[in-house]
């Protein structure tokens, strides 16, 4: 797992990166990780969400607070607890306008939209968002930091495909995505190649 993190302790080659395996914990010590999915568990048992279930567990041996698996729901506008096997999740509503046709919605709808997510992040004692086959809905985690009212850590978890949206964006919405990985803390992917894209966006 290649990994990159902003800040000081950046290196000065902007696409090196240093390996690990995709199972070992993240590196923050914190109150807690909400780890996030954009489908349910149940939809979807391929790689990608084998990782973040496997994170679950294992945060749950680390020095932290119980994290939680979020699951995207677009029916749940407010935060809906469901025990699983492997822990605890929470189903709400994270999105993000795929035009700018939708984007005076989404800014007018922006209040209403975050309150939810940071009442999840207080209710959790949340020190770590970790998000899992990113896009652009996790710059709501982004906003909640530059107005102050969230202080944690931001871990965009790449799985390769997702780039592909990346990769194609143009125009305001490149420029969002420049914004959101430059805004992370860290940026994770399974493989130096794919860092290295992700680097060079």
């Amino acid at each position: 797992m290649a990994e990159q993190s902003s800040g000081d302790s950046q290196p000065s080659n902007p696409t090196a990166s240093s390996t690990a395996r995709e199972s070992q914990r993240l590196p923050f010590k914190s109150p807690g990780v909400l780890f996030i999915l954009p489908w349910s568990v149940g939809d979807s048992e391929g790689g990608v969400t084998q990782v973040a279930v496997n994170l679950l567990r294992q945060s749950h041996g680390a020095a932290l607070s119980p994290s939680i698996l979020g699951i995207c729901s677009w029916e749940d506008k407010s935060a809906r607890y469901v025990s699983v096997e492997a822990g605890q999740t929470v189903h709400f509503r994270l999105w993000f306008p795929e035009n700018w046709r939708g984007m005076p919605v989404y800014l007018a709808r922006l209040p209403a939209e975050l309150r939810p997510l940071l009442a999840i992040l207080r209710a959790n004692n949340i020190g770590v968002v970790n998000l899992h086959y990113v896009g652009l809905a996790a710059l709501n985690f982004v906003i909640l930091r530059w107005l102050r009212l969230w202080r944690g850590k931001i871990v965009l978890s790449f799985h390769g495909s997702d780039l592909l949206a990346a990769g194609k964006a143009s125009g305001i919405f490149k420029t969002l995505w420049d914004a959101l990985v430059a805004s992370a803390d860290r940026v994770v992917s399974p493989s130096n190649e794919l860092a290295t894209q992700v680097s060079n966006r």
